[in-house]
C-alpha cells in the first residue's frame, strides 16, 4: 500500500513506498522537466534532500545567473561545466567535473575560470588533452603569424594526413612507436615522400610548440626519420623550346614576359598598365597573386617583400605595347576572357594551355621553368650573379648561388680543373718543389 502524506509545508512531494522507503519529489522551474525525484530510507533524509535541492537551484539561478554549473538529474550530482573556447589567447577543451554540492561546483568554476583567464591549464585538462585539441590551439596562433597561403598549406597537411590518424589520441600517449605506425600508414596509402616528409616536419613543429606548455612530456616526432626521395632534376629550356611552347599554347605574351623579365608568375599576372613605364623602359614589380582567406587576391608587395624595378629590353617593348593597347591604368596586362579588370587565372591557364603544350613536346615543368630558364640565359651570357639575384628578387644572394651550383655542377668542375698540374708547371718555385717532395715521400 502506498501512503501519501497530506499536502502541507513539510510533507509536499513526499511519498512512502510499500517497501517502507520514502520517495521525494523536488520541483523547480530551473530543472529539465521541472521536477526530479529520489528515494531514501528515512523520511527526514528525503525531506532534507528536497528542501536543500530546491534552495540550491533557486540560489544558483537568482544569485549566479551567469554560472554554467548544472544539476544532472540522472546522476543526482552538481556538475561544473565550462565549454571549449578561447581564453587569454589559449584554446581550451570542454571541462566537466562532478560535485556533491552546489557550493563546491561553484568554487571549482571560479577556480578554473581564473586559471583560464591567466593562460593556465589544469593538470586534469592536460591529461585529457588530445592531439586534435592541441592542433586546434596551434592553428589559431599559427594563422596570426604567417601568410594565408602558408597557413592554408599547413592546414591541408594537418587535416589530410595528421588529424585523421592521430587526432583522437591523447597527447600523453604519443610516442615514437605510434608515430612509426602512422608513417607506415601514410606510405601504404601511396602518399608521396615529399608529403610524408612535410607532414612529419609539421607534426614536429606542433609538438615543439606543445612541449613548454606541458601538453607533451617530449617531442616524439624528433625520432622519426623522414623518407628521402631523389631531387627532381631539370634543364633550362632552349630558345627553340620556348618558341614552340608559345606557339602551341597561343600565349606568347605571358611566356615571353616571363622569359624576358625572370618574374614569378604570381608577379607577372598581377602587373597592371600603370606598372609599365615606356619612357624610362622600366617595369615596376610591387604586387603579386596570393592565396588569402577570401581566395586568390592581389596582394601588395612580392613573395620576398622585395619591390623592384625591371628594365624593359627592346624585344619586350612590342609585346607590352600590345598588352596595354586600349586599356586603362588600372587594367591588368594579362587578363582572362571575362574582363580586363580581372587578371588571368594562373591555375586555369596552366591546365588548359601551358600543360598541354609542354606535354606535346615532352617537357616536364610549370611556369617556374621559364623563370629558371631566364636566369640560366643570363648566366650563360656572363651577367654577374649579384645582378641576376636582384633581377630575380631573391632576398639572400646565397639562394642564387645555390641555384647556379645546382644547374652548372659540370661547368664548375671543369673550371676548377684549371688547378690541375698547377705545381708541376711551377718547377722553379721553392714552395712548389717542397710540396711536391712531400707528396713523393708520402707515396714512397
Amino acid at each position: 500500500m502506498v501512503t501519501k502524506l497530506a499536502k502541507g509545508k513539510s510533507g509536499n512531494g513526499l511519498t512512502q513506498l510499500p517497501s517502507g522507503d520514502w520517495r521525494a519529489r523536488a520541483f523547480s522551474p530551473y530543472l529539465e522537466g521541472r521536477e526530479v525525484q529520489a528515494t531514501f530510507q528515512l523520511k527526514a533524509d528525503a525531506l532534507s534532500w528536497k528542501i536543500e535541492l530546491q534552495r540550491s537551484l533557486r540560489e544558483l539561478h537568482e544569485e549566479h545567473p551567469e554560472s554554467l554549473v548544472r544539476y544532472v538529474k540522472r546522476r543526482k550530482i552538481w556538475e561544473c561545466y565550462l565549454p571549449a573556447g578561447n581564453y587569454a589567447g589559449n584554446q581550451y577543451a570542454d571541462y566537466v567535473r562532478p560535485f556533491g554540492s552546489l557550493q563546491k561546483a561553484l568554487a571549482e568554476e571560479i577556480r578554473v575560470l581564473a586559471e583560464r583567464n591567466t593562460g593556465v591549464h589544469t593538470s586534469d585538462e592536460i591529461q585529457q588533452r588530445t592531439l586534435s585539441m592541441v592542433l586546434d590551439e596551434w592553428l589559431i596562433k599559427h594563422e596570426k603569424k604567417v601568410r594565408w597561403s602558408t597557413y592554408a598549406k599547413d592546414l591541408g597537411l594537418i587535416e589530410n594526413h595528421i588529424r585523421p590518424q592521430l587526432g583522437e589520441i591523447k597527447c600523453t600517449a604519443i610516442d615514437i612507436y605510434l608515430l612509426e605506425i602512422w608513417q607506415e600508414t601514410l606510405e601504404e596509402s601511396d602518399v608521396s615522400n615529399n608529403t610524408i616528409r612535410s607532414s612529419i616536419h609539421k607534426l614536429r613543429q606542433v609538438l615543439t610548440w606543445a612541449l613548454p606548455r606541458r601538453y607533451v612530456s617530449h617531442n616524439a616526432a624528433q625520432g622519426i626519420v623522414a623518407p628521402t626521395s631523389p631531387r627532381k632534376t631539370w634543364k633550362p629550356l632552349t630558345t627553340a623550346q620556348v618558341s614552340e611552347v608559345c606557339k602551341l599554347s597561343k600565349s606568347a605574351g605571358v611566356i615571353m614576359t616571363l622569359v624576358y623579365t625572370a618574374l614569378r608568375v604570381s608577379e607577372a599576372l598581377a602587373l597592371q598598365v600603370k606598372h609599365v613605364n615606356f619612357e624610362t623602359k622600366m617595369l615596376s614589380v610591387e604586387q603579386h597573386h596570393a592565396l588569402t582567406r577570401d581566395g586568390i587576391k592581389i596582394v601588395s608587395g612580392t613573395k620576398t617583400h622585395q619591390r623592384r624595378e625591371i628594365p624593359i629590353i627592346d624585344d619586350l617593348l612590342p609585346i607590352l605595347r600590345t598588352q596595354v593597347s586600349g586599356k586603362r591604368s588600372e587594367d591588368f596586362l594579362f587578363t582572362g576572357v571575362v574582363s580586363t579588370h580581372m587578371p588571368q587565372n594562373a591555375n586555369s591557364f596552366r591546365r588548359h594551355r601551358l600543360k598541354p603544350a609542354m606535354d606535346k613536346i615532352g617537357i616536364d615543368g610549370s611556369f617556374h621553368l621559364f623563370r629558371k630558364t631566364s636566369a640560366c640565359l643570363l648566366l650563360e651570357r656572363g651577367i654577374k650573379i649579384e645582378t641576376i639575384s636582384k633581377i630575380l628578387g631573391h632576398r639572400n644572394i646565397a639562394t642564387t648561388y645555390n641555384f647556379y651550383l645546382e644547374i652548372y655542377k659540370e661547368d664548375v668542375a671543369h673550371e676548377l680543373s684549371v688547378l690541375n698540374n698547377l705545381f708541376a708547371e711551377r718547377t722553379g718555385d721553392p714552395l712548389a718543389q717542397e710540396l711536391l717532395s712531400r707528396e713523393d715521400s708520402r707515396a714512397a
